[in-house]
C-alpha cells in the first residue's frame, strides 16, 4: 500500500511534465512494483505494452490526466532564447492589465495569458547557474524571484479558475504546482526559503510576495525591480499595511487584527521600534503608527488600548467578481 500511495505522489505531483512523461514516469513504478512482486526483468520485458496501457488507465482513474493550462509546461513549451537582459515588459503588460486594487481580473487575463506565459518561460531559462551574468548580485536575483513568485501564483488562480469559472470564487486558493526557474522546478516553500535567504529575512518582503488569498497583501501592481529595491519595498510595506485584511481595527471586539504574517513580526517591529527611540516601551500599536501617514494615524489612535490579535482566515481567491457574485 505504502508503494502504490508513493507512486501515485511521484507522478502526480509533477502536474508541469507532459501527460506521456508522466505515463511514462507512472511505468517506471509500476516495474518496481513488478519486481517487488517478484516478477523477473525478462517477464517485465514481455508485459511492457501491457505496463504502457495500464500506466494511461491508472492515470486517468487517479485524477494525474488534469494539467493545469496555464503553468507553463516546460517539457512542451519551446525552447526560450537566452537573454542578454531580464525582459519585464510582458510581466508589465500582465499587471497592468488584471490588477483592480486589492483583486485581479481572472477573466481578462484568460483571454490572452500570452504575455503571462512568455514571462514564466523566461524565467524558466534563467537563474544564477544558467545565466550568471544576468545575476551580479543578490537584489538582481531577489527581484526576479519575487516577480516570478507572483506572476506563477497568478498563473495558478487563472489555472483553478479555468476549471470552474463560474464557482472558482468560492474555493480555497491551493498551492500552485513547481515553478520552473534555473533549469529546475521549485515548490512554493522552496522560493520563499530563497527569497528570504537573498533578503536577509527583510521584514518588508513577505507584503510583496502576492498568495492570491484575499486576506493576503494584494498584487502589485508594477513590476519589482532591482533598481531601487529598497525603496520599493518600503513603498509596498507601507501600502500593504493600510489594507484592511493586512490591519484590521475591530471595534465590535475592542481588538487590533493583524494579517498572520505581520502577527508574527510583532516583536521584530516593536524591537526596532525601541532602539529607534530608545525606549522599552514599544507595542505593536506605536510600531504602526510609527510607520502610517497621517490620515492612517488617526484611524489606528482609535485602537489604543486593544489587544493584538490575529484576522479571521479568508482562503478564497482575490478574484475581480460581479456584484450578483459578491
Amino acid at each position: 500500500m505504502r508503494d502504490w500511495v508513493t507512486l501515485r505522489e511521484a507522478v502526480c505531483r509533477k502536474s508541469v511534465l507532459s501527460f506521456a512523461q508522466r505515463a511514462d514516469n507512472c511505468c517506471q513504478g509500476l516495474k518496481r512494483l513488478a519486481t517487488l512482486a517478484g516478477l523477473s526483468g525478462q517477464s517485465q520485458t514481455r508485459l511492457r505494452p501491457l505496463i504502457f496501457s495500464f500506466s494511461i488507465v491508472l492515470l486517468k482513474l487517479t485524477g494525474c490526466n488534469n494539467q493545469a493550462p496555464a503553468i507553463v509546461d516546460v517539457s512542451t513549451a519551446p525552447a526560450t532564447k537566452i537573454p542578454d537582459r531580464i525582459e519585464y515588459s510582458d510581466w508589465s503588460l500582465t499587471l497592468s492589465r488584471v490588477v483592480q486594487g486589492n483583486e485581479v481580473d481572472l477573466e481578462k487575463l484568460s483571454l490572452d495569458p500570452a504575455p503571462l506565459e512568455a514571462f514564466l518561460r523566461q524565467g524558466a531559462s534563467v537563474g544564477p547557474r544558467s545565466t550568471p551574468n544576468l545575476f551580479p548580485d543578490d537584489t538582481s536575483r531577489l527581484a526576479l524571484l519575487v516577480n516570478l513568485h507572483n506572476a506563477h501564483t497568478l498563473a495558478g488562480l487563472l489555472s483553478g479558475f479555468r476549471k470552474d469559472p463560474d464557482d472558482y470564487h468560492k474555493s480555497r486558493v491551493a498551492n500552485p504546482p513547481p515553478c520552473a526557474h534555473d533549469g529546475r522546478l521549485w515548490s512554493v516553500s522552496e522560493l520563499h526559503a530563497e527569497i528570504r535567504r537573498l533578503s536577509n529575512d527583510d521584514w518588508r518582503v513577505p507584503f510583496a510576495l502576492f498568495d492570491g488569498r484575499r486576506d493576503g497583501p494584494p498584487l502589485w501592481p508594477k513590476p519589482i525591480l532591482s533598481d531601487g529595491l529598497d525603496a520599493q519595498l518600503t513603498r509596498i510595506a507601507l501600502s500593504a499595511l493600510k489594507q484592511p485584511q493586512i490591519v484590521f481595527i475591530d471595534h465590535a471586539q475592542q481588538k487590533l487584527r493583524l494579517w498572520p504574517a505581520l502577527y508574527n513580526l510583532r516583536s521584530r517591529l516593536i524591537d526596532a521600534y525601541n532602539q529607534r527611540y530608545h525606549t522599552r516601551d514599544g507595542t505593536m500599536l506605536s510600531a504602526l503608527l510609527d510607520l502610517a501617514d497621517p490620515d492612517r494615524r488617526d484611524e489606528l489612535n482609535t485602537a489604543i488600548g486593544y489587544p493584538v490579535a490575529q484576522t479571521a482566515s479568508d482562503a478564497r481567491p482575490a478574484l475581480v467578481l460581479p456584484p450578483e457574485k459578491r
